[in-house]
């Protein structure tokens, strides 16, 4: 087009922002029926961007804390004690 950049985005930027939103638009329609066909990947991907789910799991760790083992299984009763870092 033999001009800069920023003269088109200075120019036209309106019509960018339009056809940017339309394109979204449509991205949106394709992932939401590729979903509802029965897509998993887009299902799961649709729930963690719009419904805000997520997949991580966060163990609680309690440093210091004791936790004693009893083993019954005979008549002498054996016990462990172990402490966590």
């Amino acid at each position: 087009m033999d001009c800069c950049r920023d003269t088109l985005y200075d120019r036209f930027s309106d019509s960018l922002k339009k056809g940017q939103n339309q394109a979204k638009v449509a991205l949106r329609r394709l992932q939401w029926r590729s979903a509802t066909t029965g897509n998993v990947a887009m299902q799961i991907w649709l729930g963690k961007n719009i419904l805000g789910q997520s997949s991580k799991y966060e163990i609680d760790s309690h440093k210091g804390m004791a936790i004693q083992v009893v083993h019954f299984g005979s008549k002498n009763p054996k016990e462990w004690q172990f402490t966590l870092e």
